[in-house]
């Protein structure tokens, strides 16, 4: 319940400072799991009779209320709040997508034994629940590649975030 509780304050810090909230902060800050994030997500909707409408599109959540949003988890300043989950979690919590640009490159799974159709959906909702939804799969000559377009603070930061989505997977090893 202490994880939820600093999320619940995570979802109203983002929505009072933004207006929106990303579930991929959601997820990074607190290492969760896309079903364990929709639960907390739909917990705080519960608890608090708001209403968070998914946008697949641009992948965050914005509130659908009439009225005037009252936080009833937060009590801190929203912006310090999010950067005390910055400091402790180690990354951006990345709001607004156009000041960010986009980089395309690809990574080899170099242990992956099955190529069959079933093994590949597999795998792709494994990583789609670890947070790489922006990944493409493919098995050339029995080696698994992974194409991103990913958008990101930096380059090396793209790349840095996807590897470690990626070795948290069990079973998946990177080339070099």
């Amino acid at each position: 319940m202490r994880t939820n509780i600093s999320a619940f304050k995570l979802i109203e810090a983002m929505i009072k400072k933004y207006g929106k909230v990303k579930r991929n902060n959601i997820m990074d800050a607190f290492s969760l799991s896309i079903l364990e994030c929709n639960k907390i997500i739909r917990c705080y909707e519960d608890l608090t009779d708001y209403k968070l409408v998914y946008d697949d599109l641009c992948g965050e959540y914005s509130l659908n209320i009439d009225g005037y949003f009252h936080t009833m988890f937060l009590n801190d300043d929203p912006g310090m709040f999010i950067r005390s989950v910055e400091l402790v979690c180690g990354k951006t919590m990345i709001v607004n997508d156009e000041e960010y640009e986009t980089y395309k490159f690809q990574i080899v799974v170099v242990n992956f034994n099955e190529n069959t159709d079933q093994e590949l959906i597999r795998i792709s909702e494994i990583l789609i629940e670890y947070g790489c939804d922006d990944v493409t799969i493919g098995v050339i000559y029995g080696e698994l590649y992974l194409d991103f377009v990913r958008k990101d603070v930096c380059y090396d930061m793209a790349v840095t975030r996807a590897s470690s989505q990626i070795n948290a997977v069990y079973g998946l090893r990177l080339n070099g």
